[in-house]
C-alpha cells in the first residue's frame, strides 16, 4: 500500500564495488538479503533472524557493528548515496519487527560517515602491513568465519 515493490532479480544476490583507500583499488562484494524499491530508489533490507540489532550497533559511533546495510548502499548505488530511499532490518522472531535506518533526512548523513569514519578506516588498518596479525591455533575457528579469504587462513590451512 505504502508504494514499495520487491526487486526479485536482486534477492540473495552477490553485487560487487570498488572503492579507493590509500591509492589502492579494493574491490568489495556483499549479499543482500533483500532490496525493495519506493521509486526508482532501492531501499536496503537485512533480515536478522537472531537477536534484534541495538541501536548502538546500527549508530555511527566507537560500538557500531552493523556493516552491513550501509555496506550494501554503497555497493549498490556504486557511492551515490542520493539514490538510496532508505534501510532497514527485519527482525524475524515470533513477531516480525522492522528497524528503519536513518528514514528521515539524516540517511545521506549517515551513509557518507559510514564510508568515511568506519568503511575506509576499517580496510586501510587490514591493509596495514604494521598491524600485528597471527593466525589462529585451532583451524576450527576459521570454519565459518567471513573474512577466512582475506587473512590467507585457506593458503595456510593446506
Amino acid at each position: 500500500r505504502a508504494g514499495f515493490r520487491v526487486d526479485p532479480k536482486k534477492l540473495e544476490k552477490w553485487i560487487y564495488f570498488h572503492v579507493s583507500v590509500e591509492a589502492r583499488r579494493i574491490r568489495l562484494r556483499g549479499s543482500i538479503d533483500r532490496v525493495d524499491y519506493l521509486g526508482d530508489k532501492p531501499y536496503i533490507i537485512d533480515y536478522k533472524t537472531g537477536a534484534r540489532p541495538k541501536a548502538k550497533d546500527y549508530l555511527i559511533g566507537d560500538d557500531f557493528l552493523e556493516f552491513q546495510l550501509p555496506f550494501y548502499a554503497l555497493c549498490l548505488t556504486e557511492g551515490d548515496y542520493e539514490k538510496v530511499a532508505g534501510l532497514g532490518f527485519y527482525v524475524i522472531g515470533r513477531q516480525v519487527e522492522v528497524i528503519d535506518i536513518g528514514a528521515d533526512a539524516d540517511l545521506l548523513y549517515y551513509l557518507k560517515e559510514f564510508e568515511s569514519r568506519i568503511l575506509k578506516p576499517v580496510i586501510a588498518e587490514i591493509l596495514d602491513p604494521r598491524q600485528k596479525f597471527e593466525p589462529v591455533k585451532e583451524k576450527a575457528t576459521c570454519r565459518f568465519c567471513s573474512y577466512a579469504g582475506i587473512c590467507g587462513v585457506t593458503q595456510w590451512q593446506r
